[in-house]
């Protein structure tokens, strides 16, 4: 075990070695840089050289807040400073007297780009701007976040990350930005603007939106899951710490970098944002205490585990209480607090590790991991080097690294099970001889007998219900799957088998597509499902369904047929015009699509699948029946074939596979378009699903014909 995690931190600094290595390369190419307000990139190919970092002398006008005309006024007299960017306010210095980063300020700053970046998308990408800005290009008001006032109360704060885009007429631009800080410990252009064409910049911003998007919905699942393993098994106390820990940092991740939780949640306010990033840590260090503790309560001293916790849940509720203006400013506190910590937690894993601990190396070399993030991160909010918050990455390497040891010992806690399973069984064969030997001893007496006999009873009651338990808490895939693995780690399965790796694949498959879809009716459910409606021609729309899905049903070995509307010329009752309802088309299709594939899975080859559109003029509505020649369904089980994880006995004897949730998903889409879903079946007459949409007829020239549904 020390041998492997010495091999992990070795590959861990080549890693970080060749970043920074990687990043002193890019920083020697020649970049432009500003000089007394003017940045020269006349040079400078988007396409060919990537995006540049605004860096350098920008006009500076402090406590004024300038717009271009005033700027541009001839007969206006400014004095402007020159002030290096990024930087905070409280870095530069005027008449001798350094600023505050409590104020406002303009900055102005002149581009000269290439002739070629003419009439080109550019974009630029703003993120460290505190705390509320607005900003023109060449005098047209483009960007704003929150509002800049003169004052506390006149100023709403807002920061998060940006995408700017313009299209330059000239080959100077002129960038004027007013900002303002009154709520937090730094204030200005922290953070470098970057400037590139609009392609590069959403590219940029679209991998920085995937990564955390990526990790907080990891660390959410693996918190979850934890907590869940705790809730089953209370006695252990680590799967409760550390998912709340996965919880925590999930809802750090989407306050920081892109603020993921700002766009999907615009009505949180800023403060609350600070907050729960400062929470996010300062509740996370609470849970590593009480986690090392539950791992090695040997190893750390229970006094200082509770000093540890209670110091952290305070400064947790002094956020709380108190304002960003003041709980900012003890970031350097709060920060030295943690790394104080951590260092302790380190001495408990060393001390761990000489001991001889289970998992011990495992866990020294998670630390490694979660220490270089946060002494990163320390320097990175210090200004002290430029590398990015890396807390989520070291944090999702140190998680999985603990989530491996937990699982570990998981795995041996049921390889511990299936021995006393075997004991158990043991114990059961001598029972049985015992019990034989007792019936025939009291054969003598009918009363011994009876009294015999109704012990039997008890025992064997006893034991089924015993077996019985057993077999339920380990009747799981992923009890199933830890079986496999843990016969590989224990060298009775061979790793590379293909036949057990494609059996663990399969049920791995089965419950991320059981996830996949619950997720995705739990968002249905909750009506967060976002709908793209458009007006759709009803026998065009449906009848390209039917085109897309007719040859794979006929490779089935199904016959599938089409009944339609028909054109406008060729339905003379509705006036030559056409049936038209509004819909998502993905989604519709969607249920089409899960309605075709529940007839294909119950209709033999040589059956017959037909899709038959049809519309209702009162009260005016489009329906699609989907019926099948398959062997149908239950009356019994008609009234629950839309619930969740419901299969009927017909499904369950064929072995249906799936998840159970198609229709039920079905069911939601149609209720969230208006209209409704049934089915319509007998046992061995085939079955027919049909839902009805609003609709209504419209001339070819798009004119409306008829109330819409």
């Amino acid at each position: 075990m020390r041998k492997s995690a010495l091999h992990s931190v070795m590959l861990l600094i080549l890693l970080v070695g060749t970043v920074f290595c990687a990043g002193e390369a890019g920083a020697a190419a020649q970049t432009p840089y500003a000089v007394r307000g003017v940045l020269d990139a006349t040079g400078w190919s988007m396409e060919r050289d990537g995006d540049i970092p605004l860096d350098g002398e920008w006009e500076f006008y402090w406590n004024r807040l300038l717009d271009p005309h005033e700027l541009n006024d001839p007969s206006s007299l400014l004095n402007p400073s020159y002030v290096k960017v990024p930087k905070e306010w409280r870095s530069y210095t005027i008449d001798a007297k350094p600023l505050s980063n409590e104020g406002y300020a303009t900055y102005r700053l002149r581009i000269g780009l290439a002739p070629e970046e003419l009439h080109k998308h550019e974009a630029l990408y703003i993120s460290g701007v505190a705390t509320a800005y607005r900003l023109w290009i060449d005098g047209i008001l483009a960007a704003s976040n929150g509002t800049v006032g003169t004052s506390r109360d006149s100023m709403i704060p807002r920061n998060y990350a940006k995408i700017v885009t313009f299209t330059p007429d000239k080959q100077e631009i002129e960038l004027v930005l007013q900002v303002s800080n009154f709520v937090q410990r730094k204030g200005g252009l922290w953070a470098a603007i970057r400037l590139g064409s609009e392609q590069q910049m959403s590219y940029e911003r679209d991998k920085r939106v995937t990564v955390e998007a990526s990790l907080s919905a990891s660390l959410a699942i693996m918190g979850l899951y934890h907590l869940v393993l705790f809730l089953l098994r209370r006695k252990d106390k680590s799967p409760l710490f550390f998912g709340a820990l996965c919880l925590l940092i999930a809802v750090r991740t989407l306050f920081v970098g892109e603020a993921l939780a700002i766009r999907l949640f615009p009505d949180i306010s800023w403060e609350w944002g600070a907050k729960l990033e400062y929470l996010g840590v300062l509740l996370g260090i609470a849970m590593v205490m009480a986690l090392v503790y539950a791992q090695y309560p040997g190893e750390m001293g229970r006094k200082l585990r509770n000093a540890a916790v209670w110091i952290s849940v305070c400064c947790a509720a002094a956020v709380l209480a108190t304002t960003a203006g003041f709980y900012t400013r003890l970031m350097l506190a709060f920060q030295l607090w943690i790394l104080l910590c951590f260092g302790y937690v380190a001495f408990v894993y060393v001390l761990a590790l000489l001991r001889r601990k289970e998992a011990a190396g495992s866990n020294c070399v998670a630390l490694f991991l979660f220490i270089a993030a946060a002494v990163n991160d320390t320097l990175y909010y210090n200004h002290v080097v430029a590398t990015g918050d890396s807390f989520p990455l070291g944090l999702v390497g140190a998680l999985f690294m603990q989530s491996f040891v937990l699982s570990r010992k998981f795995s041996r806690s049921f390889k511990q099970v299936e021995k006393l399973s075997d004991e158990l069984a043991i114990i059961n064969e001598t029972l049985e001889e015992k019990i034989k030997e007792r019936t025939v001893q009291l054969r003598q007496s009918v009363a011994g007998l009876q009294k015999a006999n109704d012990e039997l009873s008890q025992l064997e009651g006893s034991r089924r219900r015993l077996m019985s338990g057993i077999s339920h808490e380990l009747g799981t895939p992923l009890t199933l799957i830890q079986g496999y693995v843990n016969g590989m780690m224990d060298g009775v399965i061979d790793p590379g088998d293909p036949k057990y790796l494609r059996l663990i694949y399969e049920k791995t498959v089965h419950l991320d597509r059981i996830i996949g879809d619950l997720m995705e009716l739990s968002r249905l459910e909750a009506r967060q499902m976002a709908f793209l409606f458009e007006p759709l021609p009803a026998e065009d729309y449906f009848r390209h369904i039917y085109d897309k899905y007719e040859l794979e049903l006929h490779s089935n070995g199904l016959q599938f047929e089409w009944s339609g509307l028909g054109t406008a010329e060729e339905s003379p009752e509705s006036g030559g015009a056409i049936a038209v309802f509004s819909g998502d088309p993905l989604r519709v299709e969607q249920v089409v699509s899960n309605l075709l594939t529940n007839a294909t899975k119950f209709t033999s080859a040589g059956g017959t699948i037909r899709m038959e559109l049809r519309y209702e003029p009162e009260p005016g509505s489009v329906v699609l029946r989907v019926s099948d020649t398959g062997e149908g369904i239950p009356e019994e089980d008609l009234p629950f074939i839309f619930d969740r994880f419901y299969r009927g006995k017909g499904s369950k004897e064929r072995r249906a596979v799936g998840t159970g949730l198609g229709l039920a998903i079905a069911k939601e889409i149609v209720e969230a378009h208006g209209g409704t879903i049934g089915v319509e079946s007998e046992p061995g007459q085939g079955s027919t699903f049909y839902f009805k949409l609003p609709a209504w007829h419209e001339s070819p020239g798009g004119s409306l014909e008829g109330e819409a549904g």
